[in-house]
């Protein structure tokens, strides 16, 4: 009698897979590049509007003309200073001894328990910056728009590239300085790419459907250099109901002016303070319960740094609904 299969073969987990989710990766950073600070909360120094005012000058001031023996134009930079205070946030997954000392290649409990920790702590850091950054009233007039109707992407007559060169020459009129950085939400990024108007200009360019690279280098004579796609999605329905998946930057487009290297006395669009070396795992044993508590904590504080007099964000330009 021939041997079956189960006469030479024992079911066992493979070695090289497990299914499981991963959410989109995180743009927060490309916004709000994180910055550490060794406690909770601090004061920075500013260089607000009268300091503005000075720089690009005035009719006022003239055009600094000055005598020997007169007084000087004397001018002051405005310095000011603004607060932060980092917000606590953990979460923590049990690792039973019973679970590493059975586990089955590629099983790794530390390794599986903190990637969903940091998976999970993460999404909320995102979303605390996609809620920051896509508020109309984060921004003055100037640095908004809301498009509605024909004017938006999802709409053949829309004009994206139009769009996204008003936003950044407001950028450059409040701050002086181009932006560098579009953060675009995944569903206004999947009807750019298919946009005739940004086709157009790849066309003698490039082969291929365009990705961040080819879109950046479009707008690359308005300053943008980086462009991010935010895909990452959450479920909003209350525990227990049925999932109901959205995008967590919604469908919107941020164009912003990100300072590569924090300095003194330089614009940027904001800043993520934080105090806990970005993301603190640690784990503590539970006697008695042959268990540890493996535990994730991250303290931020996510802050707009160039704004104008009411506070609002005059370094990075947002465009709303940019698709039905």
């Amino acid at each position: 009698m021939p041997l079956g299969r189960s006469d030479v073969h024992i079911d066992r987990s493979l070695t090289n897979m497990a299914v499981g989710y991963k959410n989109s990766s995180f743009v927060c950073d490309s916004l709000f590049p994180r910055l550490s600070s060794p406690v909770d909360s601090n004061k920075f120094f500013t260089f607000g509007t009268i300091g503005k005012r000075e720089i690009f000058g005035d009719a006022s001031t003239g055009a600094l003309e000055w005598e020997d023996g007169s007084d000087w134009n004397v001018l002051t930079d405005g310095r000011s200073t603004s607060t932060f205070s980092c917000v606590q946030r953990g979460a923590a997954s049990v690792v039973t001894d019973t679970e590493v000392r059975n586990q089955d290649a590629p099983l790794n409990a530390w390794r599986d328990h903190a990637f969903f920790l940091r998976q999970r702590l993460g999404l909320e850091i995102e979303k605390l910056a996609a809620t920051k950054a896509t508020t109309q009233a984060n921004y003055p007039e100037s640095n908004r728009t809301q498009l509605a109707s024909s004017a938006q992407w999802s709409h053949a007559d829309s004009d994206p590239y139009d769009d996204i060169v008003v936003a950044a020459n407001a950028i450059r009129q409040a701050t002086g300085t181009w932006p560098n950085t579009m953060v675009v939400g995944a569903a206004a990024w999947i009807q750019l790419i298919q946009h005739a108007d940004v086709i157009t200009h790849l066309r003698y360019s490039s082969s291929s459907l365009p990705d961040e690279a080819k879109v950046a280098n479009i707008f690359r004579a308005v300053g943008i250099e980086k462009v991010a796609v935010a895909g990452a999605v959450k479920n909003t329905a209350e525990s227990g109901a049925a999932e109901s998946i959205g995008d967590v930057w919604g469908k919107h487009a941020v164009l912003a002016y990100v300072n590569p290297s924090p300095s003194i006395g330089m614009p940027s669009y904001g800043y993520r303070f934080n105090s806990s070396n970005d993301m603190q795992i640690s784990r503590v044993e539970m006697p008695g319960k042959n268990a540890t508590l493996l535990n994730a904590v991250s303290r931020d504080a996510l802050e707009f740094v160039s704004q104008d007099s009411n506070g609002d964000s005059i370094a990075g330009y947002l465009i709303e609904d940019a698709v039905a």
